[in-house]
């Protein structure tokens, strides 16, 4: 069953911690990057948290700044750390991720779909990783629209970006826009507040739901295991 054109949400989604938990991979790739890069191990100038929602571009400048390297530096090997990220990951990222994929996020996926809502990906992985991790996972097949962190350098960036995207690739029209944000961190939230969307945030990445609730979202989930829960929330329905 297809929704009707005027109830028709676009909804779009954080993927690492949200849709899908590859951190490790992340983890690993960052360090033997910045270790290739820039000459350093930036495990005592990570802070846990304070980066979930950023670009790697943003990751990357601010564990370098804590680490004392000049912004000169930073910069000037800047595109050589982004293309070895990259690289690094599709190289390192099992073949099959579809283990790794977050409980209850197909049938919601599929729930929303076949409703007929518009669905899209905002994260900030790279392009080349986040073509990886969906192929890897099968859940390619639900995103026609993204936007990754080497598009913008700031989370509402991408928000925004996505939706031009949406506009064109689903024939939404301004007036048609009805968008729901879901992600994982604060910047998540924040990107989909700048942008006048309904966000519903949930706790299965670094925040906990009261940490998530301070920052005001519309909804606060501890996952989407329960999808039903889930589509309610994202519908704002009962």
């Amino acid at each position: 069953m297809t929704t009707q054109n005027a109830d028709r949400k676009l909804v779009l989604f954080d993927m690492d911690g949200t849709l899908v938990n590859v951190s490790r991979w992340h983890w690993a790739v960052f360090v033997r990057t910045m270790l290739s890069v820039y000459g350093f191990d930036p495990t005592e100038h990570y802070e846990r948290g304070a980066h979930a929602g950023d670009t790697q571009a943003n990751m990357i400048r601010a564990v370098c700044q804590r680490a004392g390297l000049e912004e000169a530096l930073i910069e000037k090997r800047l595109p050589e750390a982004v293309a070895t990220l990259a690289a690094t990951a599709v190289q390192v990222l099992p073949a099959d991720l579809r283990a790794h994929v977050l409980p209850g996020v197909v049938p919601l996926l599929d729930a929303l779909h076949g409703r007929g809502h518009a669905l899209g990906l905002v994260t900030g992985a790279l392009c080349r990783t986040t073509q990886a991790i969906l192929e890897r996972t099968d859940l390619l097949r639900f995103f026609l629209v993204r936007a990754c962190g080497d598009e913008r350098s700031e989370r509402r960036e991408l928000v925004r970006l996505v939706m031009e995207r949406a506009r064109t690739a689903y024939g939404l029209g301004v007036e048609d826009m009805d968008v729901v944000v879901l992600g994982d961190a604060p910047l998540d939230i924040q990107a989909g507040q700048a942008v006048g969307a309904r966000v519903v945030a949930v706790a299965t990445g670094s925040h906990t739901e009261e940490e998530l609730a301070g920052y005001l979202p519309d909804a606060v989930l501890p996952s989407l295991e329960d999808w039903q829960r889930a589509l309610r929330a994202i519908l704002n329905s009962h």
